[in-house]
């Protein structure tokens, strides 16, 4: 930064400016505090505007009138410099500044600031890697006058309000208020840059594919396959899907694999377990062994159930929902398999505390 130089002239035709460094002002030292007196050192010269840059306190204006902007938002901590920047854009530039919204800052969960000096910045890139672009506009409309927090738990909620919306402005989902339907309907057609798709869209639960990618080994074979047909055989996506839809849900089974990884394993949602199901999973636990294959596991299934006076499918339906979080899947003893052993007493045991 160079606080001694100011302009003297400027020649429109050869585009250069003519400047002398004569300033003079009293500053601090940054490590004792002392004062230290600053004088310049008297050069001239002349050189191209090209050659140097705006002071950050008038770049706005510069950059509005360049780039014909239309709107700007801004935060709290650069209201003056707004502030200036509208008036040098109307008094000098000659052009209409453009319209302002004003938000809050975004913070860390718990509320502390988030700044590059404290190391941590959460930026668009890294969002993208867990979450899509519709899931990032939203969290830059909604409640701009409210500080809002960017961390990777955030992201799932996002995702699945962004298919609220949908669902809402398709009717997919009803909501009986006129005018928080319009809201949503407005939020929905904004997010989207007012280029809403003509027809519904493949929605998808974040937490949903989260339970399913959270068992099933990333090094798995086929493991996409696999993972589609969980939730096709749940019923969470059609059985038959368009090529579109197909890509959407690999793209969230990819955002849900890298959010894992940062995240550790998924909070699940408590199973309710009788007395004789806690019973029959304790015993299928005692069972299974690393030798078997998937047919063993199958029958085992099977013959725990019996064994325990329950329902073949309604053992099936509960293991298949403490593990996946779904009440269907595959052929269980091969989904076991793939799962891993130890991983699958694991997560049954941890349902039984």
């Amino acid at each position: 930064k160079i606080y001694t130089t100011r302009v003297t002239d400027f020649d429109e035709r050869s585009r250069t400016v003519s400047y002398v460094c004569d300033g003079e002002f009293t500053g601090k030292d940054s490590n004792t505090g002392e004062e230290i007196h600053i004088k310049g050192c008297g050069h001239q010269g002349t050189s191209s505007i090209r050659n140097g840059k705006l002071a950050w306190k008038v770049e706005f204006a510069a950059r509005w009138k360049a780039f014909d902007v239309a709107f700007e938002a801004f935060g709290k901590d650069i209201l003056e410099s707004v502030k200036v920047n509208d008036i040098i854009e109307e008094r000098i530039l000659k052009t209409r500044p453009p319209v302002h919204a004003f938000y809050e800052m975004f913070v860390e969960r718990g509320g502390g600031k988030i700044s590059k000096s404290k190391g941590n910045v959460f930026t668009p890139q890294k969002w993208l890697s867990y979450g899509n672009p519709d899931s990032l506009v939203l969290l830059m409309l909604k409640r701009l006058a409210y500080s809002r927090v960017v961390d990777l738990l955030e992201i799932p909620k996002l995702m699945d309000e962004v298919d609220y919306l949908h669902n809402v402005y398709f009717n997919k989902e009803k909501v009986t208020n006129k005018k928080e339907r319009d809201h949503m309907v407005r939020m929905y057609q904004y997010l989207k840059f007012l280029k809403v798709p003509d027809s519904p869209q493949l929605t998808l639960p974040y937490s949903v594919v989260a339970n399913i990618v959270s068992v099933i080994p990333e090094d798995t074979p086929n493991r996409d396959e696999i993972i589609v047909s969980i939730l096709q055989n749940s019923g969470k996506v059609p059985a038959n899907m368009a090529d579109e839809d197909l890509k959407e849900v690999h793209c969230r089974v990819r955002y849900a694999t890298e959010w894992l990884k940062e995240t550790g394993d998924v909070v699940r949602e408590k199973v309710e377990i009788s007395e004789d199901e806690g019973k029959a999973i304790r015993a299928f636990i005692a069972t299974l062994d690393e030798t078997m294959d998937g047919e063993a596991i199958q029958n085992c299934l099977f013959q725990t159930a019996n064994d325990n006076g329950l329902k073949p499918a309604k053992f099936f339906k509960l293991i298949y929902t403490v593990l996946l979080g779904v009440p269907r899947g595959p052929r269980a003893g091969n989904l076991i398999k793939t799962i891993g052993i130890q991983r699958t007493k694991d997560i049954l045991g941890r349902e039984l505390c």
